[in-house]
């Protein structure tokens, strides 16, 4: 009889956690600098269970996970109670990140989203661990008992096929494409049953000798809150990589950008640069003839940004 008792617990169980996945809540602000007090509330089938969150000071976006069932209801309420409430918006996010639901203060409650659970969860939380001048390297988190995975990576903003090749690697490394090129890499579970939807990742090679290295907006301004890190190495050893700066301006007191002698922030500081005078060039005298430069914004006010134009080229022989 205990047997049969625990054979049934066990199946009900599995029949309970089989149906269900994660969700997440992203919460943004506009400007920047956290809701301002507002709040707002999630619930599942009738029960809160996300109640008076918040983006933090000086944050721009917050994402809370939360648990849900197949066919569960998903319901949003907005509590207010703070100050600049138009800076406030959201987005439900389901298993695989595709937005399903969202809203800002004066639409902040959507009406109901039912959750969908599927048999074969597609890989979430991509995170690029490292790039290279040819590729990437990319890990992801696996529903429990998954170890095979297709993948397929295009050019940024291209449509995948409907096939990809196939790997038991996580993390995933991929080499043999372009320098300073973005890329979307995409990627789904293989399952007994048939496939998950594809994921998503987007990252940009490292830059290399011959290359123009531009900000987050391109040939236009530059965006807020950037934290950008870029190091370029030569592409044969024993030369020395150069940055020249084709033009360059940035908001003088807050945004600035941070040239190190070296292939990371832990070698000896070149310059510190903002405002729009041009810095003359900056050749690397580190033995590894890499350059590394870090690049910060605020919340606000932003300018052209930076085009630095890469050269590499021997050691000179006879110094000034």
């Amino acid at each position: 009889m205990k047997d049969i008792t625990y054979a049934l617990a066990f199946f009900f169980c599995t029949l309970i956690s089989f149906g269900q996945c994660d969700y997440s809540l992203k919460m943004i602000d506009s400007y920047g600098d956290g809701w301002n007090g507002n709040t707002m509330n999630v619930s599942v089938d009738g029960t809160v269970i996300l109640a008076g969150v918040t983006v933090p000071s000086d944050e721009s976006e917050l994402v809370l996970p939360f648990t849900v069932t197949d066919g569960a209801d998903i319901t949003t309420e907005w509590l207010g109670g703070g100050s600049f409430g138009y800076e406030t918006s959201y987005e439900i996010l389901d298993t695989s990140g595709s937005e399903v639901g969202s809203g800002a203060e004066t639409s902040i409650t959507t009406g109901t989203i039912t959750a969908f659970c599927p048999s074969c969860i597609a890989p979430n939380a991509l995170s690029v661990d490292s790039t290279s001048a040819v590729g990437a390297t990319i890990s992801w988190t696996a529903n429990a008992g998954d170890t095979t995975w297709q993948y397929q990576l295009v050019l940024a903003d291209e449509t995948p096929s409907s096939t990809g090749t196939t790997t038991t690697n996580n993390p995933l490394t991929i080499t043999g494409y372009n320098s300073n090129t973005s890329y979307d890499l995409y990627i789904r579970t293989n399952c007994a049953d048939g496939d998950s939807t594809w994921s998503m990742v987007n990252f940009t090679t490292s830059p290399a000798c011959g290359d123009t290295i531009f900000d987050s907006g391109g040939a236009g301004n530059y965006g807020n809150d950037d934290l950008i890190t870029t190091t370029v190495y030569a592409d044969n050893p024993g030369d020395l990589v150069t940055f020249t700066f084709l033009s360059f301006g940035t908001e003088s007191c807050c945004d600035n950008l941070t040239v190190y002698d070296g292939p990371d922030i832990n070698a000896d500081v070149v310059g510190v640069y903002a405002g729009s005078t041009i810095p003359d060039p900056i050749t690397s005298s580190h033995p590894t003839g890499a350059l590394t430069f870090v690049f910060y914004s605020d919340f606000s006010v932003n300018d052209i940004g930076y085009e630095i134009l890469v050269s590499c080229a021997p050691a000179p022989s006879c110094l000034q």
